[in-house]
């Protein structure tokens, strides 16, 4: 008999992942329990599979562009190594632990030392680059290594995460598993969309070619790009608008952003931004009217935004940076482009629009677009790898 799987995300740091799995793992003939904590838009009551990590007074509403503010930190870190003593009491001892960190690796090292002590196959979820680091420095090298010396497999959401926390810390290979970063399809199916939202859209994109952007609003995720294509192609005389669903950036302010549609001469004609949260009923209702998504990342690990679209079956435009080349097919489910060269992309994006066609029927759909995204299949790998 298989052993059973504890998932452990204690701050729920991606809920829109952790939600896909939870929807999944009903499918699956293991029994999956997952140990996280209340989030907006994240209930985790009435599911048999869901338990609370932290108490309920922890609260981690105040999550911002991926990082815990300094006035929630001390809540978790006096509640963490209690709350590990309580799933301690809980695990079996031939339970297998998929855990996903809360980036304060000296704490959570002696969290896996207690789980340790009853479970002798722990695994550790790595989502994305700032968990394995780009500019480190020794310290940081040293504490993440320590961290990471616990762990029996490390699972990547990216060949190119893995390939750099293999070099980064030495890892062995045969420790690895990588699983590209599935699509959320399973888990939206069955919402509405915003019905305000929509008809606000509508009215807006009318007519006209929809390109949209899902992402934090700043310079690394390439928000400038984004509106420099947009523009280039109003130029170009294709009837386009665009389309922003997203937070604000770390790096870029409102005045800024405001700063970059003076530049490029663009306005609420242009473009519709949809600033801040926003829940998965609004988010379907942006890719509901989307032709294309346009993801012009000067830098990231892997892309939830990417798998999100290509899930909907809608054809990704995306820089060939970090893992997106590992997602995008090339002509199949969308376009590759370099970020020192946005005339080449204007150009194919052009030419679509000079054939009269759309850009999902010049990507249609079929079993190469984005099957290599399967959720399923991606949850088999990885249970498969961990026995």
């Amino acid at each position: 008999m298989s052993s059973s799987i504890v998932w452990l995300d204690p701050i729920n740091r991606d809920a829109q992942f952790v939600r896909l799995m939870t929807f999944i793992s009903v499918f699956s003939e293991r029994e999956i329990t997952f140990y996280t904590t209340y989030r907006e838009n994240f209930s985790i009551e009435n599911k048999d599979n869901i338990k609370s990590f932290f108490p309920t007074f922890v609260n981690v509403n105040s999550e911002k562009s991926g990082k815990i503010l300094w006035n929630s930190k001390f809540s978790l870190i006096s509640n963490y190594l209690s709350s590990i003593d309580s799933l301690v009491n809980y695990v079996k001892p031939n339970d297998i632990i998929v855990y996903t960190g809360m980036f304060f690796p000296e704490l959570e090292y002696f969290g896996i030392k207690k789980l340790r002590k009853k479970c002798k196959n722990i695994n550790v979820l790595i989502h994305n680059f700032r968990d394995v680091g780009s500019s480190i420095n020794f310290i940081s090298v040293l504490r993440k290594k320590v961290f990471l010396s616990q762990f029996d497999k490390y699972i990547f959401l990216s060949e190119y995460m893995k390939h750099n926390a293999v070099k980064n810390y030495g890892l062995s290979e045969k420790k690895t598993i990588v699983g590209i970063h599935p699509h959320f399809h399973p888990a939206l199916e069955n919402l509405t969309f915003d019905k305000i939202l929509s008809e606000s859209l509508s009215k807006f994109s009318e007519g006209k070619w929809v390109l949209s952007y899902i992402s934090r609003l700043d310079n690394a995720h390439g928000i400038d790009l984004y509106l420099q294509i947009i523009r280039r192609c109003l130029d170009k005389n294709i009837d386009i608008c665009g389309v922003i669903i997203g937070r604000q950036g770390t790096d870029l302010g409102i005045d800024d952003y405001k700063h970059l549609l003076n530049k490029y001469q663009l306005d609420d004609n242009n473009i519709y931004l949809k600033l801040g949260k926003y829940s998965y009923e609004e988010l379907l209702s942006v890719l509901s009217i989307t032709d294309c998504v346009l993801a012009p990342y000067r830098f990231i690990s892997q892309s939830g935004a990417i798998a999100l679209a290509l899930g909907e079956k809608i054809p990704v435009i995306a820089s060939n940076v970090g893992a997106n080349s590992e997602m995008i097919r090339d002509n199949v489910n969308g376009l590759l482009f370099d970020v020192e060269d946005i005339d080449s992309v204007v150009d194919k994006i052009a030419l679509i629009y000079s054939q009269g066609i759309s850009m999902k029927e010049n990507f249609p759909f079929n079993e190469s677009f984005n099957n290599h995204l399967d959720p399923h299949q991606w949850l088999n790998i990885l249970l498969n790898a961990l026995d």
